[in-house]
């Protein structure tokens, strides 16, 4: 049974191809390994993969059919998930929400239904949810981050992947701090503008503009004050060497707290490996198909060391 401490984390990147799914899916399956009750909620829907990398069919249950029948939970579309060599052995402690799906999006669901799938979600028994998100910054992306306990920002060390991600970390303050200020029209012009290189403010600093708003309402700035403080950004740069990573982390991690005076609370590299074919072959789960590759140590040092700082 799930205990009452629940953490939400948002698996997220700015920019596709970071494999991100990858990652999602082994480290719900490390975690389930620690002893953790864990469900993944892929809500990439005409992307979802995470079915693919847990070895499993395509999913017949799936967020859309919770969508279009109000009066079935939530909990009667999780699938669970086989990680053993024989099929028929379930694990009830690791298990899949999908949205897979063709044509269905997250922009087919009105304002109410997604607000109902959140509620559900968190009324799941688990330790650990972990929500598999498109990558960029749609508004189902910022919608989750808001509620989420962590974000886990998958990146490479290509320089698109990381402008990619600062911009991702840059959007979601502004909804935040837009959220905040839907009734008052000046600050959200105001907003609009310095959240804009090209608007001619010549702001560049979020500390710069959180200051200026302040002069225009001293209540909501001490809320959008209290909001930042609660984002915990985590990051993995996948396809790296350890000390490639480190130095990525350094510069990034310099950028963010300069510009929009923020920190990533913890930072990790994974290595490439050379048996992700295989396991896709095999239709089994990386962790299960090789243990013992270097992707596979560093995801489960990931794991503990996350399970640590949580």
């Amino acid at each position: 049974m799930a205990n009452q401490n629940k953490k939400i984390i948002a698996v997220t990147s700015g920019n596709g191809g970071t494999g991100k799914s990858f990652l999602t899916a082994n480290l719900a399956l490390e975690l389930y390994k620690q002893g953790y009750h864990v469900v993944m909620a892929d809500l990439a829907f005409s992307s979802a993969h995470l079915h693919h990398y847990l070895g499993l069919p395509y999913p017949q249950a799936t967020v859309r059919q919770f969508i279009n029948i109000p009066e079935v939970t939530l909990d009667k579309y999780l699938i669970d998930v086989s990680v053993g060599q024989n099929t028929d052995e379930r694990l009830s402690s690791l298990k899949l929400l999908s949205s897979a799906s063709d044509v269905y999006s997250y922009k087919m669901m009105a304002a109410s239904e997604r607000k109902r799938l959140y509620k559900a979600m968190s009324q799941l028994p688990y330790d650990f949810l972990l929500v598999d998100l498109p990558p960029g910054s749609s508004g189902l992306q910022q919608e989750v981050l808001s509620f989420s306990d962590t974000v886990l920002i998958v990146t490479d060390s290509s320089a698109v992947s990381l402008e990619s991600a600062f911009l991702l970390i840059k959007k979601q303050i502004f909804y935040i701090c837009s959220s905040l200020f839907k009734k008052n029209k000046e600050v959200l012009h105001f907003l609009d503008d310095a959240f804009n290189p090209q608007s001619g403010l010549n702001i560049d600093r979020v500390s710069e503009i959180v200051s200026a708003v302040q002069k225009l309402d001293k209540e909501i700035h001490q809320k959008i004050i209290k909001q930042l403080s609660f984002l915990n950004w985590v990051c993995i740069c996948n396809h790296a060497e350890a000390q490639e990573g480190l130095q990525i982390s350094e510069v990034f991690n310099n950028l963010i707290k300069k510009y929009l005076d923020q920190k990533i609370s913890f930072w990790s590299t994974v290595r490439s490996s050379g048996y992700l074919s295989s396991s896709e072959k095999k239709k089994a789960p990386f962790l299960i198909n090789a243990p013992d590759d270097p992707a596979a140590v560093d995801i489960s040092a990931f794991a503990e060391a996350l399970t640590g700082q949580l």
